[in-house]
């Protein structure tokens, strides 16, 4: 079974997104200790910009269906990303741990519509069960490249722009 030109397109988008969405999690992770040391925390305050995030994502499940139901997939991604950006920027230039807990909340409840948003694009591509299926083996191994590639790349940062 072969996905027409507009199915794959779609399927490729939604994998993009996804693992944009991803990434902000994995991203971090090198940069722990340094930031540990940085803001002269503990290792459980530390941890918890983890927790903080995944507190952001959870929350924004409940919303982002909803919203891109009545305002659209595109408006709904832009916006979803644009906030994770907002939370990327305060946790840049975080000047306290404190701080840093709400740019990592404020990423992950942007990043939290890219899983959302990326399924509901596929079931909108796919109306044929064998396809839809066929897609979200696809939407799955996409899944798995973040956790795979993105704390080699924040770990390349870390080191050279520390």
């Amino acid at each position: 079974m072969t996905f027409g030109y507009r199915q794959a397109n779609a399927l490729l988008f939604s994998c993009v997104i996804l693992v944009s969405g991803l990434m902000a999690l994995d991203f971090i992770n090198p940069s722990l200790p340094y930031i540990m040391k940085s803001f002269g925390v503990s290792e459980y305050a530390t941890k918890q910009l983890i927790v903080f995030f995944f507190a952001g994502v959870c929350l924004s499940q409940f919303c982002y269906g909803a919203i891109s139901d009545n305002y659209g997939r595109k408006i709904t991604i832009v916006a979803a990303l644009s906030l994770a950006c907002i939370g990327i920027l305060i946790s840049i230039y975080a000047t306290s741990i404190d701080v840093m807990y709400i740019g990592r909340f404020i990423n992950g409840f942007g990043s939290g519509g890219a899983p959302v948003i990326a399924r509901a694009i596929i079931a909108d591509a796919f109306k044929n069960q064998k396809s839809l299926n066929k897609a979200f083996s696809y939407y799955s191994i996409a899944s798995q490249i973040s956790p795979a590639i993105a704390p080699v790349i924040g770990g390349a940062i870390q080191q050279y722009y520390n």
